[in-house]
């Protein structure tokens, strides 16, 4: 009689967990049925190692969960066959959700300001306060006439911003936020500089580096960005004057997908 299979429980586990496998047709030893295992998706069946099979009756067996088989997280397809096959006489689909165990860690926990901005190597200056990143990756849906839900998805529009407060209210950070014109010395401690009607954006590379886990700090490099002014300068009776920087990142469509916004590198520190 063909072995048939029609739950497993739980349908959960971690390496060394223990599941039962719920059927009918189950031999013991000397014809000892076997299980198979593949990730959902995959078509070629694995046998599991029959050491980790226990036999309790002809409708129950137990599997201890081992990453021989199961090497991936996720979920797994379970079938039975009789001892000596390789394909199910019959099987379960996403019958089992394999996870690899974890510990939280608290060095992973990042608290701290930015440390520095640079705009095209320029080092903007202290902040105000907290810098504002803003990255908004769009889902697009397709729903069917026979589903409530979405049965695909494809990417859609992706805007990345940043909003920086510059504490210091230089001049030269004046004329990279404004587009403005070139600084003209005046002399006797005079400086003088135009703005207003920018003729032009360009672009800039921007370097953004923030604290990381415990002894270690994150370098972000944005490719291609266009710097701007948006919001008010804060202008009054003990208050710090700030300049609010806006930096919209563009895509490098010369870099490959995956590649065109920038990078994140995480780096000891000295």
């Amino acid at each position: 009689m063909a072995t048939t299979i029609t739950s497993v429980k739980p349908g959960f586990g971690d390496a060394a967990d223990q599941i039962t496998i719920v059927g009918t047709g189950f031999l013991d030893a000397g014809s000892k049925s076997v299980v198979l295992c593949r990730k959902h998706g995959d078509t070629a069946w694995v046998v599991v190692d029959p050491s980790r099979i226990a036999y309790v009756s002809a409708t129950e067996l137990t599997l201890t969960l081992h990453a021989t088989e199961f090497d991936e997280g996720g979920l797994w397809d379970i079938g039975v066959a009789d001892v000596g096959e390789t394909t199910p006489d019959d099987s379960l689909d996403q019958a089992l959700f394999f996870f690899i165990a974890g510990a939280d860690d608290p060095d992973a926990v990042v608290v701290g300001a930015a440390l520095a901005v640079y705009v095209s190597g320029q080092y903007m200056g202290d902040f105000s306060d907290s810098i504002g990143w803003t990255l908004s990756e769009g889902i697009n849906k397709i729903f069917g006439q026979h589903s409530s839900a979405p049965v695909k998805t494809y990417p859609g529009e992706v805007s990345c911003e940043l909003s920086v407060p510059l504490l210091e209210a230089s001049l030269e950070n004046y004329q990279k936020v404004l587009g403005a014109g070139e600084i003209v010395d005046l002399g006797d401690g005079t400086r003088r500089m135009s703005f207003g009607g920018r003729a032009t954006i360009t672009d800039d590379e921007v370097l953004l580096i923030l604290p990381g886990p415990t002894g270690k700090r994150y370098a972000v490099t944005f490719y291609r960005c266009n710097v701007g002014f948006d919001g008010d300068v804060t202008i009054g009776k003990d208050k710090a004057t700030n300049i609010p920087m806006k930096i919209t990142v563009l895509a490098d469509t010369s870099r490959g997908a995956g590649d065109q916004l920038g990078n994140m590198e995480e780096y000891t520190v000295a």
